[in-house]
């Protein structure tokens, strides 16, 4: 899974209007404007948004389905208490309880593999020297996942690509850190030829679901050699020291039988983008193929303000290999254009427009370009069926556009056009014995509750080692760039904390920290961004890895959601 929370934050900001922040209906206007459109337009069958704001209590809003309808089984809405897989957001409530096992003296921070004979067995020189730190900083050289084995089986390759731990146990799992050493994966992205090994510690940045998973499965150790035993050890740890003390009682590892009507499926739906040429749907480019189709699914046109617009699926080995224009209808208008001129700039920043009644109440800001030396000026082109242009004006951190405010949101623009296609089946995940890096289930309620808790810290609210353990998770502690020393991180550069992600405040802006942790499993995901010094929060869980499209290019509903909603509240406000 390829993890780019800084720019989820930072290189994909929200543009709203500014007056469109304040007011009493502030909170329920933003989600619906960013959160309810990923799934009317067919990128999301499910968004659920949790907000914090102040230190008030968190507001939730929820869009979509849970569970999408079949003949044998009603549709269930998208809801407070859905039950839902967060993937690597369980990672942070294992550094929370690494952290706080630190401060009680159980574990030291730098502790080194070596002293884990017993767990681990005889590991090599190289291996027995990474530290519990550098696994929960991502900076020990352990790989992300193995490869699925080709040709038999050996210590160092799955059996399966997310295998249950009937089949990968925790003894095979020591077996696998007992065989092999840190490499330098950051250049290689563990694509040919292969990674280096590394010479010293810490190695450089690179995301590492066995690291944490390790991390986690020692921390809750008894002392004996690693086995299942400690996967429950684990949950059961994380249980009595977050979800008890927290009051999150829809936490699980394994969703209870009483539970399953909570649950919800993840999705992933073919997606497509219609080309329209002299108001007519020319083509549809497929731009993502689904899986799990046991049929052709039906496949919609809406928006772009025309009409009778058709297209089929075309089915290839349970997924989509195309989609058909039957019929291009007339009457469609291109979405407006967002451009960025007189600049400076060295690469254009990207943006599309957000359209209700046709007005144009923001801009999402997919790329914020590069080199500008000076504030662009913003021009709205097209998109619009009679009515009056908006106006907008840009600002500019670091060269980049950030921001876009809405001066005068026009009239007459019609909502972008979408292809809307069925999903297929519903999935659920397996549950890995290296569950502490990506396995727990959680509701919107119980994670508007871990949020509140992994901010208090910066106010001198700590109420609990809970509160202390976050602060502790959420300093920086390596440079996520090829050199993992702080010491040489650009200024810009994100930063990492004990499995967060930390964009550090823009001294020039005074734009402050955003911390941030995002997961993603097969139909899942999820992000979570923070702005502790302005006590702003934002959860957002999809189940669906549907993208929103902008000129070919995709970001995930989860991060985009959380993105622009976090935006929305800093620079609505704070304007």
């Amino acid at each position: 899974m390829n993890r780019r929370l800084l720019a989820v934050l930072l290189s994909i900001p929200l543009v709203i209007s500014i007056a469109q922040a304040a007011g009493a209906t502030s909170l329920q206007r933003i989600a619906r404007t960013y959160a309810k459109p990923a799934v009317t337009s067919g990128e999301a069958v499910g968004v659920g948004v949790v907000i914090l704001k102040k230190g008030r209590e968190p507001r939730i809003f929820t869009y979509g389905k849970a569970i999408v309808g079949t003949p044998d089984q009603p549709a269930v809405p998208f809801a407070a208490d859905t039950l839902f897989e967060i993937g690597s957001v369980t990672k942070v409530f294992t550094t929370n309880l690494f952290a706080q096992y630190i401060a009680e003296g159980r574990i030291e921070f730098g502790q080194k593999l070596a002293s884990f004979q017993a767990q681990l067995g005889d590991l090599r020189p190289k291996m027995s020297r990474v530290t519990l730190k550098e696994l929960g900083d991502f900076t020990g050289g352990i790989i992300d996942i193995p490869h699925v084995c080709q040709n038999g089986s050996n210590p160092t390759c799955l059996p399966s690509e997310r295998p249950p731990i009937r089949e990968y146990t925790g003894r095979d799992f020591a077996s696998y850190f007992a065989n092999t050493v840190p490499m330098n994966y950051q250049p290689t992205k563990l694509k040919p030829p292969q990674p280096p090994e590394r010479t010293r510690l810490p190695a450089p940045y690179f995301y590492s679901d066995f690291g944490i998973g390790l991390l986690g499965l020692l921390i809750a150790s008894d002392g004996g050699r690693l086995t299942n035993r400690d996967f429950w050890a684990w949950y059961a740890q994380i249980e009595s020291n977050l979800l008890e003390p927290l009051g999150m009682a829809d936490t699980y590892l394994f969703v209870p039988t009483s539970k399953l009507g909570q649950r919800a499926l993840g999705y992933d739906q073919a997606l497509g983008r219609a080309e329209i040429v002299n108001g007519s749907v020319q083509q549809i480019v497929l731009l993502a193929r689904g899986s799990a189709y046991a049929s052709t699914p039906k496949v919609r046109i809406i928006g772009g303000g025309g009409t009778g617009a058709k297209a089929i699926a075309i089915l290839d080995d349970h997924a989509v290999s195309g989609l058909a224009v039957q019929d291009g209808g007339s009457g469609y208008v291109e979405a407006a254009r967002i451009q960025f001129t007189n600049g400076g700039s060295s690469t254009e920043a990207d943006a599309v427009p957000v359209v209700r009644n046709g007005k144009l109440i923001g801009v999402t800001v997919f790329n914020g370009g590069a080199g500008y030396t000076r504030t662009p000026d913003v021009t709205i082109v097209g998109g619009r069926i009679g009515g009056t242009n908006a106006t907008a004006r840009a600002y500019v951190v670091d060269g980049r556009v950030v921001f876009v405010g809405v001066v005068e949101p026009g009239s007459g623009y019609v909502d972008p056009i979408r292809v809307v296609v069925e999903p297929g089946a519903g999935v659920s995940n397996v549950v890995p014995v290296w569950a502490p890096a990506g396995a727990l289930k959680t509701s919107l309620s119980d994670m508007g509750k871990f949020a509140r808790s992994a901010m208090r810290h910066q106010f001198g609210h700590e109420n609990s080692d809970i509160d202390r353990a976050f602060r502790f998770a959420q300093k920086p502690y390596a440079c996520t760039g090829p050199d993992p020393s702080l010491a040489s991180c650009a200024p810009g550069q994100e930063r990492s904390g004990l499995a967060w992600a930390v964009a550090p405040a823009d001294p020039e802006t005074q734009r402050p920290a955003i911390v941030s942790k995002n997961g993603g499993l097969t139909g899942f995901t999820t992000q979570m961004d923070l702005m502790p010094a302005e006590r702003l929060g934002v959860v957002v869980f999809s189940n669906s890895a549907g993208h929103f499209i902008s000129d070919g290019s995709t970001t995930g509903v989860a991060p985009r959601v959380a993105g622009q909603i976090l935006n929305a509240l800093y620079y609505g406000t704070a304007n």
